[in-house]
């Protein structure tokens, strides 16, 4: 401790009755207090020397605790009055904790008065650094949770599968608050550190999450504070299981062979928890019963096969997908022996398949050879199943010593990939032997996707509708189909086209002639597929709108040359034909018919008429019909329409013979008739026009 006095001649700026030294309390300084660890503290003080001058001395003492001296200094004075002095205490490497600093002054002290003061006693502290330490495993709080739910799982202990909360309490012995990071780990997996605060000389709790946890009899959970590694040691038991014991009684102990028994299947379970799952029974390679049970802890179900006894194994189990005790009894096996048909593989060991480059939707054949060794004759088929579904070929009778091919076709449905096809040989009244079954592996690869699009069409008044298709084939085989095209019109379909095709992987450009309708307002093309799949996002038909030739006929019989034609005479016929739409009328048929008895007097080619035109011509009659008038009718057939124009021509009356005997009579008779007629209708016609007082005039005058 160095004690330092530094005098300084100043007068006291307030007066004080003390008359004699004093300390002046709010001069005390404390450089060093209040701060974290060991460290310096220094302290200064004014005494000041009050109307008059002062002897005396100033002692110095730093206690800890009630009686332990830490340092103590004593200070000589000689003040002149009015003078004050200012008075330094420096301790070096304090250690950390509380003291208590006394200030006494003695010999000439004045009287205490206000903020003057003869002693002063102050705490004086140095702080101790935070200090944080995890709590002994004994005091971690851990809970099992369900993580399903979320749920704390009401466990006393972790069971396999259960997550978990950790409470992990945290001490700080310090004066400071601490900030850090603690983490968390599991069996001495990376840690998951999270930020951490602990107030001064207290405790806080640090949250963990517990992953998932598998069954083991040492799961350690380790906290890492500041690189201070604790842990604590936790056993995950078994989860809830299910204890399933099968069992399995028939109806008939010794039967022979043909005859029918019945098994009577009972599964019970003893276990905590209930239990899903499937049972399977097979009898020499046939699929007997395939049967879904659910069953509550402390419960049983039960289920009866029945079947026709021949060699061969009776074989059940449940079908286990979760973990159940190791003492559970999951199947059973029953073993049939007497002497009847023996099938074994008088071939390559395994079945024949045909073909390569399956797709989804393609079926495959398969062929095995099968030998008849037993007693008896037999039947027995080839079955082949895969996660798309199961098929079977035809039943054929095996004579003893016979060996014969077994075929069966199947249809490769499901989802593409390595596909694991199961085969076997089924026989109801023969033993088959265990190598005639097994497992293949076929590659089948995804359905072909099939497009068929409309390009284009035309529809003209000369070739009528046509189109061209565009049909397209993904990688893979070739394939057959059915395309069907036509029209419709108002719903109505009308098929024109229907072929098969044969499509290789690539596209496929076709072209259709599809006549001349009379009527139709689309024109649509469909794809059959018929042995194969194509893939779902194939596109099998399409429809477009179609309209037809803008086309506005019309035509026009001209006059005759001569004007007035003799029967029998050479006439020409002059006409013009008119195209008032905006498509094309191509070349069609001209025809002359005279009207009064349909008879055809010409015909031939019509010229193309373009759009917005006309086209004029002749036609000659070799030999003009008899008849005042002949009425002739033009009919001009284009595209699917025909225009029909009528016209009379007047013709020259026929030369009468003299054998004709002209009927006199009934000419004078008529003639008179008509005089007599007219006469009087002049006479009515004068009669009214006249006016009403010019007839009465009249009248008088006749009179």
């Amino acid at each position: 401790m160095v004690a330092i006095v530094l005098l300084l001649p100043l007068f006291p700026t307030v007066s004080a009755s003390g008359q004699g030294l004093l300390l002046d309390s709010t001069s005390l300084t404390l450089l060093g207090d209040m701060e974290v660890g060991q460290g310096d503290v220094n302290i200064s003080i004014d005494v000041e020397a009050h109307d008059n001058n002062s002897i005396g001395s100033l002692n110095f003492t730093l206690v800890q605790g009630s009686s332990n001296v830490i340092a103590f200094e004593n200070i000589s004075l000689n003040l002149s009055a009015g003078e004050v002095l200012t008075v330094f205490f420096n301790i070096s490497q304090l250690a950390v904790g509380q003291y208590t600093l006394f200030l006494q002054l003695y010999g000439d002290v004045g009287i205490s008065s206000g903020n003057y003061t003869d002693q002063i006693s102050q705490f004086v502290k140095r702080l101790a650094p935070a200090n944080v330490s995890v709590g002994g495993p004994s005091t971690w709080q851990v809970t099992p949770v369900n993580l399903d739910d979320g749920q704390a799982s009401g466990n006393i202990s972790f069971r396999d599968g259960d997550g978990g909360w950790a409470l992990v309490p945290v001490t700080n012995t310090g004066e400071v608050s601490w900030n850090g990071s603690i983490g968390f780990s599991v069996d001495g997996l990376n840690y998951n550190f999270q930020n951490f605060s602990v107030s001064p000389q207290s405790s806080s709790s640090a949250n963990f999450t517990i992953p998932q946890l598998f069954e083991n009899n040492s799961t350690i959970l380790s906290v890492n504070l500041s690189d201070e590694i604790t842990t604590k040691t936790i056993v995950v038991g078994p989860p809830p299981l299910s204890r399933l014991v099968l069992f399995a009684e028939s109806n008939n102990s010794s039967p022979e062979l043909g005859d029918d028994v019945i098994w009577t299947l009972n599964v019970s379970n003893n276990g905590e928890v209930a239990w899903s799952g499937n049972l399977i029974c097979t009898f020499s390679n046939s699929a007997l019963i395939n049967s879904s049970l659910s069953i509550p802890a402390g419960a049983n179900e039960s289920r009866n096969i029945t079947f026709l006894v021949r060699p061969g194994p009776l074989l059940c189990e449940l079908q286990v997908s979760v973990r159940i005790h190791d003492d559970s009894v999951t199947s059973t096996l029953h073993v049939y022996d007497m002497d009847a048909a023996h099938f074994s593989n008088a071939g390559s060991t395994g079945i024949s398949i045909e073909g390569t480059n399956f797709h989804v939707g393609d079926s495959f054949d398969a062929s095995i050879i099968v030998h008849n060794g037993g007693d008896f004759l037999g039947n027995a088929r080839l079955m082949i199943s895969d996660s798309g579904g199961v098929s079977e070929g035809l039943n054929r009778e095996f004579e003893v010593g016979n060996s014969l091919q077994l075929t069966a076709t199947h249809l490769l449905l499901g989802n593409s990939g390595i596909r694991e096809v199961s085969w076997a040989v089924i026989s109801e009244d023969g033993l088959v032997d265990l190598n005639l079954s097994g497992k293949v592996t076929i590659d089948v690869n995804p359905s072909q996707q099939l497009s068929l699009s409309i390009l284009s069409n035309i529809w003209d008044t000369s070739d009528g509708l046509s189109t061209n298709i565009n049909l397209a084939l993904s990688e893979g085989r070739s394939r057959s189909v059915q395309l069907n095209v036509g029209y419709s019109f108002e719903g109505e379909l009308t098929t024109v086209i229907s072929s098969n095709v044969m499509l290789s992987p690539g596209m496929r450009s076709l072209s259709f002639s599809l006549g001349q309708p009379s009527d139709a307002d689309e024109l649509w093309a469909q794809l059959v597929v018929s042995g194969w799949s194509a893939s779902q996002i194939s596109t099998l038909d399409d429809v477009i709108v179609i309209s037809p030739p803008d086309v506005s006929p019309s035509s026009i019989l001209g006059g005759a040359v001569p004007a007035v034609p003799s029967s029998g005479e050479e006439v020409k016929i002059s006409y013009t034909l008119s195209n008032d739409g905006n498509d094309i009328i191509s070349q069609g048929l001209l025809i002359l018919r005279l009207s009064s008895t349909n008879e055809v007097l010409w015909q031939g080619s019509a010229p193309l008429v373009e759009a917005g035109g006309s086209e004029s011509g002749e036609i000659i009659i070799q030999s003009w019909p008899e008849g005042n008038i002949v009425d002739l009718e033009l009919e001009w057939s284009t595209g699917g329409s025909e225009i029909k124009t009528l016209k009379s021509y007047p013709s020259k009356s026929e030369i009468i013979s003299e054998e004709f005997e002209i009927p006199w009579s009934a000419i004078i008779y008529g003639a008179v008739a008509g005089i007599v007629i007219a006469s009087i209708a002049r006479f009515v016609f004068v009669w009214i026009g006249e006016d009403p007082e010019e007839r009465q005039q009249l009248k008088i005058a006749r009179r």
